[in-house]
């Protein structure tokens, strides 16, 4: 596994956002082929939960760069999407939430979040990581951090990750689960089960990654100019 010298620089091109809006809309609209495929009609509740699992992926994706790159050096190239692939994947999360609360109040009476708690409880802390770690990334926010020593902070977006499987787990969808790999009834599982073994894949590279990889060195205050602009030294984060 070779070291990447220099960590990126972290920048807000109006190209990053558009390539990772792209990938984005590239999950959303696959996971609406998996429902379609497994017989689902289009609606709010489909496109509801195709925003979640996309939002899931964007995120995913955006987390893993880091240490593929410490295995990997060509995904160094890459990792000017991190932020804001992270980014759009996040901001998309808050609209599901507002859709499930507000428009799918049929689906979603209050009587399924009590007998859900447990999937609420994961829930919670995983939006709120999200939206503080959000808020966050931009010079400002990065600077703020770098002040109060909250440099870690930043990184418990893995524990957010965590959190959004086991708000996945808890959903009552596992008998289903079980019970499709018994039979095979339908062509495709549930897309909740390879949304789940993805969740589990990048949080075992990021076990693998802490075991194995190099260490980072973290945000620096010499690292936050007033120019807009990231400009980071030392290993990829």
């Amino acid at each position: 596994m070779s070291k990447i010298p220099t960590r990126h620089v972290l920048q807000n091109k109006t190209i990053q956002w558009i390539i990772s809006i792209a990938v984005y809309l590239l999950a959303f609209g696959f996971f609406m082929w998996y429902y379609y495929a497994q017989g689902y009609p289009y609606s709010l509740l489909t496109v509801n939960k195709c925003i979640a699992l996309a939002s899931l992926f964007s995120i995913g994706v955006a987390i893993s760069m880091g240490p593929l790159s410490r295995f990997f050096g060509i995904i160094k190239n890459l990792l000017s999407y991190r932020r804001t692939m992270g980014m759009t994947g996040a901001y998309l999360v808050i609209l599901h939430i507002i859709i499930s609360v507000f428009f799918l109040q049929e689906t979603f009476p209050l009587q399924w979040f009590m007998e859900h708690w447990i999937c609420v409880i994961f829930c919670v802390p995983a939006f709120l990581l999200l939206l503080i770690i959000t808020v966050l990334s931009y010079p400002r926010g990065f600077k703020f951090l770098v002040q109060h020593k909250l440099q870690f902070f930043p990184k418990l977006v893995w524990l957010a990750f965590a959190f959004a499987l086991g708000h996945i787990l808890f959903m009552g969808k596992i008998p289903d689960w079980i019970e499709w790999l018994k039979t095979f009834d339908t062509p495709l599982p549930h897309a909740a089960l390879p949304a789940s073994v993805f969740c589990i894949i990048v949080l075992l590279l990021k076990l693998t990654d802490t075991i194995f990889g190099n260490k980072p060195a973290g945000i620096q205050p010499q690292q936050l100019p007033s120019d807009g602009n990231m400009h980071t030294g030392g290993d990829v984060k």
